[in-house]
């Protein structure tokens, strides 16, 4: 919800009109753990469902309750049987990610491009676009998606890779 309070509805908007799929997050994941994804994050539970219950709430406002999606990632890919369950009535699917960039420490690009171009088929990656500079990770991205796509890969939604395989 914070990102919604700070950029306004229209990027919403506009993120859905484009194909997007707009899920809900947390404001403060990895930062409570200086940005490592490998650690062992520990949130305050009731501040994790306040989060992501306005949150939810935030997104369906700015879309005017349709094209929303009901999936989460959790702070600091952290699937605790507690942080799931205590978020489990607002959300469908709690998603992670096996490629971290980096770009959360405000990388170059071509550290991010570094990363980008070692993906395998299936990879999840998580990349920021909010809460400080990340003009690296956007140069990074308009070289490495022509190349990835040449190579044959595709990007998808998360509500696309969780119907992988295609039904037959």
């Amino acid at each position: 919800s914070s990102q919604i309070e700070q950029y306004n509805d229209a990027l919403v908007i506009r993120e859905r009109d484009e194909g997007h799929q707009v899920c809900v997050g947390t404001r403060n994941g990895e930062r409570q753990n200086g940005g490592n994804s490998k650690a062992n994050v520990e949130v305050d539970i009731e501040d994790l469902r306040y989060q992501v219950q306005h949150g939810l709430e935030a997104i369906s406002a700015a879309l005017g309750g349709e094209g929303y999606s009901t999936i989460c990632r959790l702070p600091g890919n952290n699937l605790k049987d507690n942080m799931v369950q205590a978020i489990d009535q607002y959300v469908t699917a709690d998603i992670g990610w096996n490629v971290d960039t980096g770009d959360w420490m405000e990388s170059s690009a071509a550290e991010v491009y570094r990363v980008l171009m070692t993906l395998e088929p299936g990879d999840i990656v998580r990349l920021h676009d909010g809460g400080g500079e990340h003009s690296g990770t956007v140069e990074a991205l308009r070289e490495a998606i022509p190349q990835l796509i040449e190579r044959g890969y595709r990007f998808v939604t998360i509500d696309e890779l969780l119907e992988y395989p295609p039904q037959t």
